[in-house]
């Protein structure tokens, strides 16, 4: 956004370049887009388990949410999961996200190639691109040397159903609706059968990383270092986005870590959705007011369990002599109403306004205001004035 110059340097795979060296460069601007890839050539899924999909999106323009589906799965294969959040600001390289594939007990046992597919929700014309394959990996011995990926050989993932394994990592909850600067316990616990000695140990991993967000192991007293069941405490503050994602937990064989190890067992994906406090819906996003006269917005407030904070909603962006005083809502009351008046000599035309809100959070301890996304409505003010008699 606003820049104006680009300066690129050039050089060849040498590292040789400067003014004896000629190249032809082309920029064109491009509509907002982006790809994805899957990270795996491959994916087993245990009779009556679950495996994850790693898939890489690369965003070029397009910073909206992005939803991955597999169309056309086999009866008994359930995919959970596939959200990526809108980001604020353009990163630089890939972030990973995840698919789980559960096979039900009645599986058959098959193979059968699968597609992702990665659709921008927020895009308008619709944006849905089609995930590439590595088709194959090699690793390449050296220093940071990159695997040899095969990108040519099929655009279709082989999957297959496989024999079950004697674990699962079981988690109560599929989707978390966790309000901004609250807290949730996610419960997690470990079947493994009791010939099975080898530590196992629950790590979580999440599709996307966000500011003021914390996932954390709960100690507790005389815990061993693999226990069998547990707790993950989820952790948001108030200014943490409300964005939508997804959290995988897997069981790792001793000795590794969420980075690296063995993942021997993995759960089905949970959805985490971070809302805010409380939100504002308008009876009408357009309105249409005479000159010289008055006009009211009626508005509800759609709050979270056990907020009960004041609610201060104004109007923002009036042209000039049209006027909306501020309405305080309190902690017990959900429903508004914004009285707009229109001056006799108020400017005919159509306005966007913006319908800004801050609310008290009781236990908040630096006592600062907590702000949601303004709403935006249209105002209309007609040339036609109401005479002074029938105003009142």
């Amino acid at each position: 956004k606003d820049v104006k110059e680009v300066i690129v340097a050039v050089e060849d795979l040498l590292g040789r370049g400067g003014p004896n060296y000629s190249y032809r460069l082309w920029a064109r601007e491009q509509p907002p887009d982006f790809s994805i890839e899957v990270a795996t050539p491959f994916v087993n899924i245990p009779a009556n388990g679950t495996s994850a999909i790693e898939v890489m999106v690369k965003r070029r323009g397009y910073l909206g949410p992005i939803h991955l589906s597999i169309p056309d799965l086999p009866d008994g294969i359930l995919q959970e999961g596939g959200d990526f959040p809108a980001e604020n600001t353009p990163q630089i390289g890939a972030r990973p996200g995840y698919i789980t594939l559960t096979a039900k007990p009645e599986a058959k046992r098959r193979s059968f190639p699968i597609s992702v597919w990665g659709e921008a929700v927020s895009s308008d014309p619709p944006l849905r691109r089609k995930a590439t394959v590595p088709g194959m990996i090699t690793v390449v011995k050296g220093t940071d040397q990159k695997p040899f990926q095969a990108l040519w050989l099929d655009t279709a993932l082989p999957a297959a159903t496989a024999k079950a394994v004697p674990l699962s990592l079981e988690v109560p909850d599929r989707h978390i609706r966790l309000p901004q600067g609250r807290g949730y316990e996610l419960h997690w616990k470990l079947i493994k059968p009791s010939q099975m000695p080898a530590p196992i140990k629950v790590f979580p991993r999440a599709s996307y990383f966000l500011k003021d967000f914390l996932v954390e192991r709960r100690k507790l007293d005389k815990e061993s270092e693999y226990p069998n069941e547990g707790v993950f405490n989820l952790t948001t503050s108030l200014t943490t986005p409300a964005v939508t994602f997804d959290l995988i937990l897997d069981g790792v064989s001793q000795g590794g870590d969420e980075y690296s190890g063995e993942k021997l067992v993995t759960a089905r994906a949970v959805t985490v959705e971070i809302v805010p406090l409380y939100q504002l819906k308008l009876l009408s996003e357009k309105l249409e007011i005479k000159r010289g006269a008055k006009l009211e917005l009626i508005g509800k407030v759609q709050r979270e369990p056990a907020f009960e904070g004041v609610i201060r909603v104004r109007a923002e962006g009036l042209p000039e002599q049209v006027t909306c005083p501020e309405v305080v809502i309190a902690g017990d009351q959900n429903d508004f109403r914004l009285v707009f008046e229109a001056g006799p000599d108020a400017k005919a035309g159509e306005f966007e306004v913006h319908l800004g809100s801050s609310a008290s959070v009781p236990e908040n301890k630096e006592k600062q205001d907590y702000i949601i996304p303004e709403l935006k409505a249209r105002l209309v003010v007609s040339p036609e004035t109401v005479p002074v008699q029938a105003a009142k």
